[in-house]
């Protein structure tokens, strides 16, 4: 601040410290007759009053205008103060800025890098793939395709009218759409054989504005999964397989996907998005398909129940593991559930019991569902602890299905391992299918009502008929 300045700011502190302290004393002291002699003032001048009150009037105004006056000249003094500082600033070193965290890395854009990155993460050669940003409907028409070369056109309806025959779907429906649908969605995206093109379905808002967070991560690591080890999973043979079988095998490539997912999102922390929803919530896209609850489960099972499997086989041997596996792929999805029915000290996969059943020319359905279904087929009327329990005796299994009028009837056949096993898993089929239709726990069976039932119990074998009438419930029976 210059001289001039400090010397009239403390001038006319001064003066306004003054003034408030006459303005006190003004109440109660008669104002002097002011003198002949002539003072310096820096009040403008004012004329005589002849009132207390007037005077007290007159100071307040006084010292009002002396705040102002301050307020200025402090005004200009920081102004001054500053700019004195940024001139003597210039030549002295800055500081640095304060550093922002780091924010986490964002999934790439370019998803051939995102596979290429994928690939190295499994330890697999790092090979440039042709990536394609696609619609729902696109990737559901490929899968479509790849699962309609696996299985044949007509597989899908008949084997809808086999599970509805069980009573694991509510009706008969061609299972192959609802399930193209739900692998779209579920791995948002799929791998075009017939291109070589990988599909990825990226996070979009749709007409209405509903914003769909999709994992194009997921999809990368499934398509190079599938492009890489098609052949061994998939070749001509597959559709020769059980049901059984063919599941073990989606749940080693879905379970190998999820947790390369799984390891990216750890080094990515963008990948995964914290606002998505969980699987198991109403309103998740895999929930809104309309879908047999029993076809969504067994294809949440490749990622849920194989995420696990995969994560023992890489805690066990690392990736050389996982992918030794391709070689010799699970052969249940009793091997899913329990991972040490795999890995043994033998090193050599358990096969499923064999068992014995009649097959007729015309039978609709002759196959093995697996410990997967009959926990499913449990756990709709059980508590989940105890319909795993009960599915864990499962050792094998056989289901034939004939047709029907209005709706066709099923033979299963399920080989339980012990005779003191196969009791306990009577008891829970028998409870199972009492629920499922409506029947008093008291109803003895054979049954003929709706449907014609009938349960046994023999060693290590559990029975069971779910037939459309009493005569082609006899005939299973004798099968």
């Amino acid at each position: 601040m210059s001289p001039r300045g400090l010397f009239l700011v403390l001038l006319l502190v001064g003066a306004a410290a003054a003034a408030l302290i006459w303005i006190k004393q003004a109440s109660t002291v008669p104002i002097p007759v002011p003198s002949n002699q002539l003072e310096t003032s820096l009040f403008p001048p004012t004329p005589q009053v002849t009132s207390d009150r007037a005077e007290v009037e007159r100071l307040e105004q006084t010292v009002a205008h002396l705040e102002d006056q301050i307020k200025a000249l402090t005004q200009e003094n920081a102004q001054l103060l500053q700019k004195l500082g940024s001139i003597g600033m210039k030549n002295q070193p800055q500081p640095l800025p304060e550093k922002s965290a780091v924010p986490p890395k964002r999934a790439p854009d370019d998803y051939v890098a995102l596979g290429l990155a994928i690939a190295k993460l499994r330890d697999l050669e790092p090979t440039p793939r042709p990536v394609v940003a696609a619609s729902e409907e696109e990737a559901r028409a490929a899968a479509q395709r790849w699962l309609q070369k696996l299985h044949g056109a007509d597989f899908g309806k008949r084997e809808g009218v086999a599970l509805h025959a069980l009573g694991l779907i509510p009706e008969a429906v061609d299972t192959l759409e609802p399930r193209a649908l739900l692998l779209a969605r579920q791995i948002s995206g799929w791998y075009d054989e017939k291109s070589g093109t990988q599909l990825v379905i990226p996070p979009h808002n749709e007409p209405g504005g509903t914003q769909i967070t999709t994992e194009p991560a997921l999809a990368i690591a499934y398509g190079t999964l599938l492009s890489r080890f098609g052949d061994q999973l998939f070749g001509e043979s597959f559709s020769t397989l059980t049901s059984d079988e063919r599941q073990a095998r989606l749940a080693l490539l879905g379970g190998d996907a999820a947790l390369i997912r799984f390891l990216y999102g750890i080094t990515t922390p963008s990948a995964i998005d914290p606002k998505a929803l969980p699987p198991d919530d109403p309103d998740h896209p895999l929930n809104q398909i309309p879908s047999p609850d029993f076809i969504r489960q067994r294809d949440l099972f490749s990622l849920t129940y194989g995420f696990e499997f995969a994560q023992t086989l890489h805690s066990a041997n690392a990736w050389p593991g996982l992918t030794q596996a391709y070689a010799r792929p699970p052969l249940t999805t009793a091997e899913i559930f329990d991972s040490e029915r795999y890995l043994n000290e033998t090193n050599t996969a358990v096969p499923a019991s064999k068992v014995e059943a009649l097959a007729m020319p015309d039978d609709l359905w002759d196959d093995r569902l697996g410990q997967f279904a009959l926990f499913y087929y449990l756990k709709r009327y059980m508590e989940p602890e105890a319909a795993h329990e009960a599915a864990s005796l499962w050792r094998g299994d056989r289901l034939i299905v004939i047709k029907g009028e209005s709706r066709a009837s099923a033979l299963w056949k399920i080989h339980a391992g012990s005779a003191d096993g196969a009791k306990k898993l009577h008891n829970a089929v028998h409870t199972a299918i009492l629920n499922h239709y409506g029947l008093p726990e008291s109803t003895q069976l054979p049954h003929n009502g709706e449907r014609s039932l009938q349960i046994s119990v023999e060693g290590e074998m559990v029975t069971l008929v779910d037939a459309e009438s009493q005569a082609a419930a006899q005939s299973l029976w004798q099968r």
